[in-house]
This record gives structure tokens, C-alpha cells and sequence, in this order.
């Protein structure tokens, strides 16, 4: 049994963080606590909620750095509540 699953590519055509959260709850049986929730998926996809820090890491898409570089901000408010939810499971 996995104990650490690590979701990546969430900018990619089809990528769904909670249909993954999901699908370990009724394929494994698992119950999956996620440490972060993604801000936007697939081509909308701009960063990430840490839910233990309580913060948003946002990255920049400089054409410099391309993506790797990202700001540490304040949760956005249209995903506030989704990060308090998260955060109490």
C-alpha cells in the first residue's frame, strides 16, 4: 500500500487533483490527506495551497525563468474556504 502519492503535471489536457483524491478513496480504500490543493489545472494552472504553511506559492511564468521561480503569497480569497476544508480532513 502506497503511503505517499505525488501528483504532478497538473498544467497537462485532463489533469484533475481531486478526481485523484477520489479515485485512492475507491480504488484503494485508502483516506489520502492532502499536504497541498492545486490554484487552477491544465492551462489554467498557477500554483499551489500549502496547507500546513497556510500560504500560496505562485509560480512565475518569466519567460527567463520559465516556471521556476514562484512567489510565496497570502491564500488567494476564492480559495479560502477549499483550504480550510482540506486542511481540516
Amino acid at each position: 500500500m502506497p503511503r505517499l502519492v505525488y501528483v504532478n503535471k497538473m498544467d497537462r489536457v485532463g489533469a484533475d487533483y481531486f478526481q485523484c483524491l477520489d479515485m485512492l478513496r475507491e480504488r484503494l480504500g485508502a483516506h489520502p490527506v492532502p499536504i497541498q490543493i492545486p490554484m487552477g489545472r491544465e492551462d489554467q494552472y498557477r500554483g499551489l495551497v500549502d496547507l500546513i504553511d497556510q500560504t500560496a506559492l505562485v509560480w512565475d511564468e518569466d519567460d527567463e525563468t520559465l516556471g521556476k521561480e514562484y512567489r510565496k503569497i497570502e491564500i488567494p480569497a476564492d480559495l479560502r474556504d477549499q483550504a480550510k476544508e482540506y486542511r481540516r480532513r
